[in-house]
C-alpha cells in the first residue's frame, strides 16, 4: 500500500506524515519527496506507485497545480491523473490537506518563509480545483486551523490517521 499525501505549502503535510510514521504500521514506509525536477510523467507515477510501502510528499496532484502556477508545460495530463487514481485505487490511500490562512501563515513564518498572500491563495484555489476534479476517487479531505479547533463535521488527524491504519488492514 502507497500513501498520497498533497496540499498547499504550509498545511501540515509532513507534520502529518510524521505521525503516520510514528505509527507501528507505517514505521518502516519510505517517504518520497517529488519536486518539479523529477520526471513527474505517467511512467514516471506509474512506476513509483508500482512499489509498495511508501509516503509520497507530493505526488500527481501538485502536477496539476504547479506548472499553472509557474507558467511551464504540463508533464501529465488530467486524464493519466485519472486514470493512475482508477488503476491503483486497491492500493493507494490519497491525503489532500488544506488549512486555513492563518494556520498557513502561521508555519511559513516558524520556517521563515516569505508570506505572499496571493501566492497562498492561488496554490489554495488551484489544489482544490484539482482534487475536485478527480472523479470516482476516495480522497481523504483534512483542513488544518490556526486556532486548533474543528468546525462542523471536521475530523482530527488522529481519526484520518485511524482510518488509514483500518484501510491498510483492509488492503493486507
Amino acid at each position: 500500500m502507497n500513501i498520497i499525501i498533497e496540499g498547499p505549502n504550509g498545511t501540515g503535510k509532513t507534520t502529518f506524515i510524521n505521525k503516520l510514521l510514528a505509527c507501528k504500521e507505517f514505521e518502516n514506509y519510505n517517504v518520497e519527496h517529488l519536486t518539479a525536477s523529477c520526471p513527474n510523467d505517467y511512467e514516471f507515477h506509474k512506476r513509483l506507485l508500482l512499489n509498495d510501502n511508501t509516503i509520497f510528499d507530493r505526488f500527481f496532484i501538485g502536477e496539476m497545480v504547479y506548472p499553472k502556477i509557474y507558467k511551464r508545460a504540463f508533464k501529465i495530463s488530467t486524464h493519466e491523473i485519472q486514470q493512475l487514481c482508477n488503476d491503483f485505487a486497491d492500493s493507494t490511500i490519497i491525503v489532500f490537506i488544506d488549512a486555513d490562512y492563518g494556520f498557513i501563515c502561521d508555519s511559513l513564518k516558524k520556517r521563515g518563509e516569505e508570506i505572499d498572500m496571493n501566492f497562498i491563495d492561488t496554490e489554495k484555489q488551484l489544489f482544490n480545483e484539482a482534487v475536485d476534479s478527480l472523479k470516482n476517487i476516495k480522497i481523504y479531505k483534512i483542513k488544518h486551523h490556526a486556532t486548533g479547533c474543528l468546525y462542523g463535521s471536521e475530523k482530527s488527524d488522529d481519526y484520518y490517521i485511524n482510518k488509514i491504519r483500518n484501510d491498510y488492514t483492509e488492503m493486507k
